[in-house]
């Protein structure tokens, strides 16, 4: 991105996870060109695990902005200050938080500006979220040994509880093993109850209200969220392509993920998405193509899938590229 103008193109650092320190992050900065090879770092707000970025004119005032996204964020906009700094809204627009694992953008709706989808966790886990009962993630160092412990709760019938075992806990902070005694003191153990109060006034939270993927409509700036069909939602969304697969003027969706290295409380294998296509039938409708018409076969853990001419390229963790050509 070109920050303040000068024909220079600047570079976006998106903080992530400190290391052996989950969830806490390290910061987020931009590298502004000076020129001849020298650049000088420009601090961000606070912004969280970063996983992806676009580059957009947000409030449309000539200045190139950022929409950030993360593990357990909401959606951040980053605003141009006339390319002397950014500044963070006061409230998310819009006030979707998520366990986000990349953005893609594109005009959708053909309005001449660019609208963005929004790669989530998906539903097909014993996870929930939701603005009523959100899931949230407790860290601190509960224990006092200068290491950050964390567990994650959701709601089920109205109640939060730990999405983890009494075993993990316990390996995690053996202090827990003497507070529950046994596996049955611990099936009933809600989130409320897990710290005492001397370790709650030392912990953070962290919450999310959504873990579907999602397509964003730009408005004049305003960002509004519409859903896709349930087939987008049976597992982790990690790659989005875009391109018109039917030739009508609308740019359709490809969406690829999965997960098969989660524990199992937090769904364990989730390999469920062997390439999604939506084809935009306008309006902020996207209509489900069956695998058995695209061909598409883009199983195990997917983080990129490009178009080149004719062929699509699927990079896949530990597995050789992927290589599919469209028919015409």
């Amino acid at each position: 991105m070109d920050f303040d103008k000068d024909g220079n193109m600047d570079l976006f650092v998106g903080g992530h996870i400190k290391p052996f320190d989950f969830p806490r992050y390290s910061s987020s900065f931009l590298l502004k060109n000076k020129g001849q090879g020298i650049f000088e770092k420009v601090d961000l707000p606070p912004t969280g695990m970063v996983t992806d970025a676009c580059v957009v004119d947000l409030n449309q005032d000539g200045w190139q902005d950022l929409l950030l996204v993360g593990e357990w964020m909401p959606v951040t906009p980053m605003l141009n200050q006339a390319g002397k700094t950014f500044s963070k809204p006061q409230n998310p627009y819009p006030s979707l938080q998520g366990w986000w694992h990349t953005l893609a953008s594109a005009d959708l709706d053909k309005d001449g500006d660019l609208d963005f989808i929004l790669g989530n966790h998906g539903l097909n886990t014993q996870l929930r979220a939701s603005e009523k009962e959100p899931a949230t993630l407790i860290f601190g160092d509960f224990d006092d040994n200068l290491q950050t412990d964390f567990f994650i709760n959701y709601y089920i019938q109205g109640k939060s509880y730990p999405a983890c075992s009494r075993d993990e806990i316990s390996e995690q902070t053996p202090a827990f093993r003497k507070k529950f005694t046994s596996y049955q003191a611990f099936s009933t153990a809600e989130t409320a109850t897990m710290l005492d109060e001397s370790q709650a006034k030392k912990t953070k939270k962290l919450t999310i209200n959504t873990l579907k993927t999602w397509v964003l409509e730009n408005k004049n700036g305003q960002l509004i969220p519409h859903e896709l069909p349930l087939q987008t939602q049976v597992a982790p969304v990690y790659a989005i392509a875009v391109a018109d697969m039917n030739a009508n003027g609308l740019p359709d969706l490809i969406l690829s993920g999965n997960n098969s290295k989660l524990r199992m409380r937090l769904g364990g294998k989730t390999d469920a998405n062997h390439g999604v296509l939506l084809i935009n039938r306008g309006n902020w409708k996207f209509e489900y193509v069956p695998a058995l018409q695209t061909a598409l076969n883009l199983r195990g853990d997917v983080r990129s899938f490009v178009q080149v001419g004719d062929y699509w390229f699927a990079g896949i963790n530990n597995e050789e590229v992927k290589i599919f050509k469209v028919n015409k």
